[in-house]
């Protein structure tokens, strides 16, 4: 005799199943409206990066790192993008940083390339402003 036999342990056992399967299904149904999130702010900030709203992207790609669940490099570096053409060289640079600690082997060489032209432009800006200590640590980093 197991200790599911009888009544009262097919009913504890029934009422485990259920409590599992409704949790299952909570946190999938979770992770499907995270993700419907993450989709949703990264169409908003796309399509305001093609109408020439660059802060409304990066807006749209800041709300949407709350829920970065899929190709977490993706909207850091679509941040980056907004926040360089809007001339916040260092923030692009902290951006860009980030989707390179999670962008996968084949997207590097991208994520790279513009971390390093926003942490030139950084310099640039600073040297242009007679700082020349501020100025090398951006194009030494």
């Amino acid at each position: 005799m197991t200790r599911h036999d009888g009544p009262v342990g097919r009913s504890w056992l029934a009422l485990r199943w259920a409590v599992g399967g409704a949790a299952t299904v909570l946190l999938a149904s979770c992770l499907g409206l995270a993700l419907l999130a993450q989709l949703g702010l990264t169409a908003l900030g796309t399509a305001a990066w093609k109408r020439g709203d660059p802060l409304a992207a990066e807006q749209a790609f800041s709300r949407g790192l709350a829920v970065n669940l899929v190709d977490r490099w993706v909207l850091p570096f679509d941040r980056g993008v907004a926040r360089f053409s809007q001339r916040s060289w260092s923030g692009a640079a902290e951006d860009f940083e980030l989707a390179a600690s999670l962008a996968p082997p084949e997207q590097q060489c991208i994520v790279r390339l513009n971390w390093a032209w926003a942490l030139e432009a950084a310099g640039d800006e600073f040297d242009r402003a007679g700082d020349a200590r501020n100025a090398v640590g951006y194009w030494q980093a």
